[in-house]
């Protein structure tokens, strides 16, 4: 690879300049052979089959900034066996009260200690991170009958944070353990990462339309070619399970709720994290070092008792339940930075390169890719002589709309009191601009005419396909029109059956699917109950389709909201507190739009595509960044029964008050 100029983007990602990022580290190790080549793993074509004989292998590079005096790479005492690093930390002072030991294993020093998340300026896919971890925790509440308080909900959310990086998607959370043994072997072996294109798919020959084809990293250990390692050790406050976690407080994995304890890999590792607060020294953890950092040979014995490997400190799928439940996450869409379409893991789960072949297959065998890839040509086939019950619009013509994360999941309930349905279907703009990826508006697409794709994580528990006889329905999409204040949906469902047992010989197991499509049904707020009310063609909707209808129905009116430029209050407020006296208080918001649609340009899948993103930081849109305003009013009546007119004269209160304070008119 050629060597970067001084001025020129550091290769490892940071998105620093490489003067301000590797250039030091990497001249300290210019002398240093580069790894040889290795082939990937032959095996049969399961659902993910590498095609590729050699790709790269490429050296651990992490981007750090230096700081402080001490200089990097020069121990002044190197220890070399595991007897005198013991010795070593035995006789420090203990911790103080309230505080915790725990320690950190790294091959190289970089003179900061920061959390994965917290280097660089984060993933482009931290928003669906985010969005999936508190749809899981959602779920996991629910099926596990815990009470979904809004504190409770605040901590199991991190939770499922907290357990989802140690499988993969980088946070703001720093890896420890209470371990040495650990530590020591993470300071004495090196990651090694291989770049394998592979194929995923059902069995048979290659089917270019249903097939999709990717490049995976994965990421293997190897001993460190390291004059030394280093290993650290933290004295740190331990987090008291409440309010979110402080700078610096330890979150101990293991006394989680069981469902997260009882990880493999968390009780493999002794794992457990350290919060980094971006506000406060950009992260950085050092000082909470209990001593500087300890110089330890390459020679060292990394410690007592069995010997550790990555299968041990890394257990495959078939021991790890919560490694087969990322695995299992199906293939999605999603936009580059070019403004291109890429197919790849729903999350950034890690794949090991184990050194038995048996797990490597077994991580291969998991990887599930769902076709069709996008649910709306197969409606257009499906509905294409079809026009919505006003007859104006045709499904053809739909702007084709895609949501990254599970936006649906992580909603109120339909028939919640959270919702305000007067509010929630107005303020819908008729059209509003498309962006290119490099934040130019290129013209306008028609909102009154849609098909939202929806997140294939709204779905929780795809590892259940390798069960036989299971079955599972999936929403794919909606097609909506509007007019008005009144919108015909039709709901696209994806079903799944597994029809064989899933066995060594015959993977992946048989699995029957087919897109079906509810509706039409119309939709409408009666002005009386101030509530929707749905009909199909012929009479009103069942009341046990309701629920079915309501979520997709408020998912996509919310979207459409937030994407529509005009002022409007919230559909649901931001807190709200019922009285002794049986009244209500409320807290509500209210902002211009908080997304705009970034239209995919791509030779090979066509330019019509709409991602939903953030209007700043074009993340995919999980929720609002930031809001404009808001206001606190107290009612007789419900949230849902709170008249839209009186929340629209609030709002231009507060927004009077704000220009008048200003010197606005």
């Amino acid at each position: 690879m050629k060597q970067p100029g001084r001025n020129d983007p550091c290769p490892c990602g940071s998105g620093l300049k490489y003067k301000k990022c590797c250039i030091e580290t990497d001249a300290a190790r210019a002398a240093s052979a580069s790894l040889p080549s290795r082939r990937s793993d032959p095996g049969s074509r399961g659902p993910a089959a590498a095609i590729g004989d050699r790709l790269l292998e490429r050296k651990e590079k992490v981007a750090f900034r230096t700081r402080g005096s001490r200089p990097l790479g020069s121990p002044k005492e190197i220890l070399d066996s595991y007897e005198r690093i013991a010795a070593k930390v035995a006789a420090l002072p203990p911790p103080p009260p309230g505080h915790v030991r725990v320690f950190r294993g790294q091959t190289r020093d970089f003179g900061v200690m920061l959390a994965s998340g917290l280097r660089g300026e984060g993933s482009p896919r931290d928003a669906v991170f985010r969005a999936y971890t508190h749809a899981l925790a959602q779920n996991m509440m629910s099926a596990l009958g815990v009470e979904g308080r809004s504190t409770t909900s605040e901590i199991w959310r991190l939770w499922a944070q907290a357990i989802s990086q140690h499988y993969g998607p980088g946070s703001e959370f720093l890896d420890v353990t209470h371990s040495l043994n650990v530590a020591l072997w993470f300071a004495l072996h090196k990651s090694k990462t291989q770049d394998i294109l592979n194929v995923t798919g059902q069995q048979g020959p290659f089917d270019p339309v249903a097939d999709i084809v990717s490049r995976e990293t994965w990421t293997g250990y190897i001993k460190s070619d390291e004059a030394n390692g280093w290993l650290y050790v933290f004295d740190v406050p331990k987090w008291s399970g409440g309010a979110h976690p402080k700078h610096g407080e330890l979150i101990d994995l293991g006394e989680a709720p069981a469902v997260f304890a009882s990880s493999a890999r968390i009780r493999a590792q002794s794992a457990c994290l350290i919060h980094g607060a971006r506000a406060i020294d950009e992260g950085d953890l050092s000082a909470f070092y209990k001593c500087e950092p300890i110089a330890v040979a390459m020679t060292a014995i990394e410690c007592e008792g069995p010997k550790l490997s990555i299968e041990a400190l890394f257990p495959p799928p078939c021991e790890d339940d919560w490694y087969a439940r990322f695995l299992a996450l199906p293939y999605a869409p999603r936009m580059d930075g070019r403004g291109r379409l890429k197919y790849d893991h729903a999350l950034e789960v890690s794949h090991y390169l184990y050194d038995q072949a048996e797990p490597r297959e077994d991580v291969r065998r998991r990887l599930i890719a769902i076709v069709p890839h996008f649910a709306f040509p197969t409606a257009i086939e499906m509905l294409s002589e079809k026009a919505d019950l006003n007859m104006n619009y045709n499904i053809k013509n739909a702007t084709p709309i895609v949501l990254e994360s599970p936006l649906s999941a992580v909603l109120p309930f339909g028939h919640s009191n959270m919702w305000n349905h007067m509010v929630l279907a107005a303020d819908i703009d008729d059209s509003v601009k498309f962006f290119d990826v490099e934040g130019e508006a290129r013209g306008y697409v028609d909102l009154r005419n849609v098909f939202i794709e929806f997140s294939l994580l709204e779905k929780i528990g795809w590892e259940k396909l390798e069960t036989p006889r299971q079955r599972t329905e999936v929403l794919r999409g909606v097609w909506m029109t509007k007019e008005g204040q009144e919108f015909t949906l039709h709901l696209v469902y994806h079903n799944f059956e597994v029809r064989s047992e899933a066995k060594e010989d015959v993977w992946p197991p048989r699995v029957e699917q087919g897109i079906r499509i509810v509706g039409p049904f119309i939709c409408e707020v009666d002005q009386e109950t101030r509530r929707f009310k749905f009909a199909t063609a012929r009479a009103n909707a069942p009341e046990d389709l309701l629920e079915a209808l309501e979520r997709p129905l408020f998912c996509t009116l919310m979207v459409l909201r937030e994407l529509s430029d005009n002022m409007k209050v919230s559909a649901i407020p931001m807190l709200t507190h019922k009285k002794r006296d049986g009244s209500h208080a409320f807290v509500v918001t209210f902002r211009d739009a908080a997304a705009r649609l970034v239209k995919l340009h791509d030779a090979v899948a066509g330019s019509g595509w709409c991602f939903v993103k953030t209007r700043k930081s074009n993340e995919a849109f999980f929720k609002p960044e930031e809001l404009v305003g808001g206001f606190a009013f107290d009612s007789r009546v419900d949230w849902p029964d709170c008249d839209k007119n009186e929340l629209d004269r609030r709002m231009a209160e507060e927004i009077d008050k704000a220009k008048s304070s200003l010197g606005l008119k």
